[in-house]
């Protein structure tokens, strides 16, 4: 398919440029397409139903990337990962069938085996352990980390979830921090509270205090 592309590496059969003027480009095993500029794809139909505009994409694995669609400066390493492709960017998949079934989805970063696998549209998720954030497939900000963190569906956004099998508390919570599993009997800290954030932009009921001076000498 290369017409006017330049400093392009082929090997192997069928391996190929998606774009006629393709330059900076790697192809590597049966069927590699990389993408328009700067792409790398390495092995076996990685990238090979590639079908839109991508930049600066690294697909190595079998069939990692196989059906990226126009999202740029993304890296899927592992077996299937990144398999689905989608059209979005700047996503990071690296473990077997780590962010497989992406479509639209961007700014995700998944690491670990089947790490964000259920991932579609959802931005800004990060999942970090084996099968971490499986759960999550439209939400967006979540973080899990951990084995098997969130895998059970996490509809809700902003939600950050810590540790082997740890949980939302429900499937459509939002803005909410989960500590480990229903196991965790002890949670040790060097401090015993936890400060809130304070900031007088979000207070919506502020007054003067009535005393003054003397009561404030009063004060031990």
């Amino acid at each position: 398919n290369l017409r006017t592309g330049d400093y392009g590496t082929y090997v192997g059969s069928n391996s190929d440029s998606y774009y006629n003027n393709s330059s900076n480009g790697v192809a590597i095993g049966y069927q590699a397409q990389h993408n328009h500029n700067g792409g790398v794809s390495v092995g076996y139909q990685a990238g090979a139903s590639m079908n839109g505009q991508s930049d600066y994409v690294t697909l190595i694995g079998y069939q990692a990337g196989y059906d990226l669609d126009g999202g740029d400066n993304c890296t899927f390493v592992g077996y299937q990962a990144g398999y689905a492709g989608g059209s979005g960017s700047d996503n990071v998949g690296v473990g077997t069938y780590s962010l497989d079934a992406l479509t639209s989805g961007f700014d995700n970063t998944a690491i670990g085996n089947q790490s964000l696998g259920g991932v579609t549209s959802g931005d800004d998720n990060v999942g970090v352990g084996d099968s971490a954030g499986s759960g999550i497939t439209l939400s967006s900000y979540n973080t899990a980390v951990g084995s098997n963190a969130a895998t059970t569906s996490v509809g809700g956004d902003n939600n950050t979830l810590l540790g082997n099998n740890a949980e939302p508390s429900s499937t459509s919570v939002s803005n909410e921090i989960t500590f480990g599993n229903s196991n965790v009997t002890t949670l040790r800290c060097n401090v015993t509270s936890i400060s809130s954030l304070s900031d007088e932009r979000d207070k919506t009921n502020i007054q003067d205090i009535q005393y003054g001076l003397s009561f404030i000498n009063d004060l031990r």
